[in-house]
C-alpha cells in the first residue's frame, strides 16, 4: 500500500501539470512495485486537491470518512 501524504506546488508554478506529473510518477512506481493500492486524504472543500487526484485516476471510496487528529499530543495519566 502506498500513502501519498500531500502534494504542494509553489503558487507561481501551479496549473502547469507539475502536481499531476508528480502524482502520476508515484502511481507508476506503485504499479512497478505491485502495490495493492495507493491512497491520500483530502478535504472535500479543497477543490484543487480533489480535482488533481480525480484527474490522476483516484476515486473517492468513502464519502463520510473523517480524519481524527491529536494535536498537540498530551499524555494521559
Amino acid at each position: 500500500m502506498i500513502l501519498l501524504y500531500e502534494v504542494m506546488v509553489a503558487s507561481g508554478h501551479r496549473r502547469q501539470g507539475i502536481g499531476r506529473a508528480l502524482v502520476m510518477c508515484l502511481v507508476e512506481e506503485a504499479r512497478a512495485r505491485e502495490a495493492g493500492s495507493m491512497w491520500v486524504l483530502a478535504d472535500e472543500d479543497n477543490a484543487a486537491a480533489v480535482g488533481l487526484y480525480t484527474s490522476c485516476g483516484a476515486r473517492r471510496r468513502v464519502p463520510d470518512q473523517s480524519l481524527f487528529v491529536w494535536s498537540p499530543i498530551r499524555l494521559l495519566s
